[in-house]
């Protein structure tokens, strides 16, 4: 017979936990229970014994562990209820742990699997119309005609010219804007199933000539670009409430979601938008030109707005245009993709001032001011990068609104709001492009101006 007791002793204070005997003939059994010391915490320590003497594990003598077994393991005493059901508890508390982790990694792989899934699907249903895209057109457009050149850039040379008796304008890419080439077509091409008004028609793409130029082929628009338009017209009240209208309308269309007859349109930023990048028609309406530098705001993109690359902060299109956030380089990266849009309102407000400071009907009783640019009143008709950060960031100034505009102060005060919001310093303060075409429809609505004053 051997009897065993297990003591606890914490801060000085020893009880007893288990006491009892078993016949065991494996374990070595003293006369006297000298129980081993097991230190378990600073203030805390186990001791357990084995003796064979009548109520030899009623008291206990203590040593401490010998130094070359600092591991000491002690062999599981199987007569003991407490052991028995600590055994039970731990190996019961392994084995759920261990099977819920196994089901969350399984639920965790599930779900992966299946959100890329969506996320293919949602590419495929919402944007085939852009990634498909992928190859350079290769048709052969040797029946283009090249007539005149309307303008020259570092890029790409915009021709006038006839394409099966029809007048167009061809944007011949050289070899430094192949990336430009690819973007602009794939953009407008993502549009064709859903042209708009407002917005430039891609007629066809390809190639030409002895080096193969890429070309895009696209609407002729004969009256020129919205400056060429402004520096040698003015208009009334409802010429430019048309341009401006058009412009707000085309960008609106840009920005938003489409899904007409089965086909979609993803929303798109234009970064580059310019009195030289939007066009005017024989009715006065304009549209929206020059994607080079356009994105495609994809749905499965939105989702990555943190692996973007530092490209979407970098300094984009026209300086005299360019935002204050897109200037300093704080666009949001946290919603990029509203940053954008964002952006490009700011660049329409300053497109508005433009539109409206050539019409004849806001100045009465005086000749209409020869046409300037946005900021040429401050900074000259090519300012620097330096001179504009000050000016638009620094001092926050934004163009002026002429003293002869107050003279109707319903119409001025709607139009100085529109445009003040349009080109906020907080880009989360400014309209949006759709906000922008309904507060200029609520405009062309109230009526007209004769002589300044508003006429129902």
């Amino acid at each position: 017979m051997c009897c065993y007791g297990i003591w606890y002793e914490s801060s000085g204070e020893r009880e007893p936990q288990v006491q009892g005997c078993w016949n065991r003939k494996a374990i070595t059994c003293t006369a006297t229970c000298e129980a081993l010391l097991q230190p378990i915490t600073s203030t805390s320590s186990l001791y357990a014994c084995h003796c064979l003497s009548d109520m030899c594990n009623v008291n206990i003598s203590t040593t401490l562990p010998p130094v070359h077994h600092p591991h000491t393991t002690y062999e599981t005493l199987p007569g003991s209820p407490v052991s028995r059901w600590v055994y039970v508890a731990v190996s019961s508390l392994l084995l759920v742990v261990t099977l819920v982790v196994l089901v969350l990694k399984w639920l965790r792989v599930c779900f992966t699997l299946r959100r890329e899934e969506t996320m293919e699907l949602e590419e495929l249903d919402t944007s085939f119309n852009y990634i498909s895209l992928k190859n350079p057109p290769s048709e052969d457009l040797q029946d283009l005609e090249f007539t005149q050149v309307l303008k020259v850039s570092s890029t790409a040379i915009l021709w006038q010219g006839n394409f099966h008796g029809e007048d167009v304008v061809i944007k011949s890419y050289a070899a430094c804007g192949s990336a430009q080439f690819m973007n602009e077509w794939r953009v407008l091409s993502s549009m064709l199933p859903v042209a708009h008004e407002n917005v430039a028609h891609l007629l066809t793409a390809g190639s030409a000539g002895l080096g193969n130029e890429r070309l895009l082929v696209l609407q002729f628009y004969p009256a020129g670009c919205l400056r060429h338009y402004l520096t040698h017209h003015t208009s009334d009240w409802s010429i430019t409430l048309r341009l401006a209208l058009s412009v707000a309308r085309g960008l609106a269309f840009l920005h938003e979601e489409v899904w007409q007859d089965g086909c979609y349109k993803a929303s798109i930023a234009h970064r580059d938008l310019s009195n030289e990048n939007v066009l005017v028609k024989n009715d006065r309406t304009c549209v929206i030109s020059d994607f080079g530098l356009a994105m495609v705001l994809q749905r499965s993109q939105k989702e990555k707005a943190g692996e973007k690359n530092s490209a979407l902060i970098t300094m984009t299109g026209t300086l005299r245009y360019m935002s204050p956030e897109m200037q300093d380089g704080s666009v949001n990266l946290r919603s990029w993709e509203c940053a954008l849009r964002q952006a490009d309102v700011y660049s329409l407000g300053l497109l508005l001032w433009e539109i409206f400071s050539r019409c004849s009907s806001l100045y009465p009783g005086s000749a209409v001011p020869d046409f300037q640019l946005a900021f040429e009143a401050e900074l000259g008709s090519e300012p620097t990068f330096s001179t504009l950060r000050e000016l638009v960031l620094e001092e926050r100034r934004r163009p002026k609104f002429p003293e002869l505009w107050k003279q109707n102060s319903q119409i001025y005060s709607c139009l100085k709001e529109t445009l003040e919001s349009c080109w906020d310093p907080d880009p989360e303060g400014r309209l949006t492009a759709d906000c922008t075409e309904q507060r200029l429809q609520q405009l062309m609505e109230y009526g007209t101006l004769e002589n300044g004053q508003h006429v129902e």
